[in-house]
């Protein structure tokens, strides 16, 4: 898609108006030769995924293993797991 944008004269873009930081982890791989780039919507919420990805200035480090889960409980720290729907009773 990129490729056949630029063929008909088109820049690209990928950005995100705010997410956390497990969606943009696939868009800074998809950015990668973009012209432009917007990825810093993490850094706009309250609250982010544990562990999250780092942003240096306008750099964002390699993403940490643990960000794509791996059932540990560190990484779920914030979250009331005796309230949450995955452990309501039906």
């Amino acid at each position: 898609m990129k490729r056949k944008a630029e063929e008909m004269g088109f820049m690209v873009m990928v950005g995100c108006m705010v997410g956390s930081s497990l969606a943009m982890a696939p868009a800074a791989l998809v950015a990668q030769g973009a012209h432009f780039t917007d990825l810093d919507g993490p850094i706009m919420l309250d609250r982010d995924r544990k562990p999250g990805l780092n942003y240096d200035r306008w750099l964002i480090d390699p993403v940490e293993p643990g960000l794509w889960g791996g059932g540990t409980p560190e990484l779920y720290g914030d979250i009331d797991h005796e309230h949450s729907m995955a452990t309501r009773p039906n």
